[in-house]
């Protein structure tokens, strides 16, 4: 039927082969749901990540369409800077976190008002005092670098910059789940106006 919707693209993530564990990371997030399809992007001039949902990909699958956490505006970016979001730590794995003087870490960032890292900063610990670490972060500026003092539950491990993959596939929606869906897609923005009314 003209104006009904005849495909149904789906953005897969392609699981990597079982290796060895990955480091786990901290603080608290939204459940699994809502980070589905959330993942790291990585700033190409800073050693940092902010988070952001994945949108498309192109036809090359070298560069995807992201919206960031909290933003409205979508933009593509190189596929090449994303990456998977850390696994989380567990509540022993997080109390038996002590970073050491020395080591690379990356620390969480945030919008007042949010109850997970917005952002994650690639610094290197310069030591501990009191419960307190002094994280070193490397810095474009004119001094070379910046240090920041901050509580343990604001540190993970550092994760790197793991490979993505993803497989963009369009399926045929049969003529009968046409009709239902162009419907469930045409009520969709009257439900999110209520839900903000709420």
């Amino acid at each position: 039927t003209p104006g009904e919707p005849q495909e149904l693209r789906v953005l897969m993530q392609v699981m990597p082969q079982p290796g060895p564990p990955q480091p786990p990371s901290m603080g608290t997030m939204p459940g699994p749901d809502e980070m589905r399809g959330v993942v790291e992007v990585q700033e190409p001039n800073d050693r940092a990540y902010f988070r952001a949902r994945l949108l498309d990909i192109d036809s090359s699958g070298k560069k995807c369409q992201v919206r960031y956490l909290g933003e409205d505006e979508c933009v593509w970016v190189a596929l090449s800077r994303l990456r998977p979001l850390p696994p989380p730590m567990t509540p022993i794995e997080m109390e038996r976190y002590v970073p050491r003087e020395g080591e690379m870490v990356e620390v969480s960032f945030c919008e007042e008002g949010q109850d997970f890292a917005e952002s994650w900063w690639e610094g290197t610990i310069q030591k501990e005092k009191g419960g307190f670490f002094f994280v070193q972060f490397p810095d474009q500026g004119e001094t070379g670098q910046t240090q920041e003092v901050v509580e343990k539950d604001r540190l993970r491990p550092a994760y790197g910059q793991h490979p993505i993959l993803f497989d963009k596939r369009n399926f045929p929606i049969p003529p009968p789940l046409a009709a239902d869906l162009k419907a469930t897609e045409s009520s969709l923005p009257k439900g999110a106006k209520l839900a903000n009314l709420i």
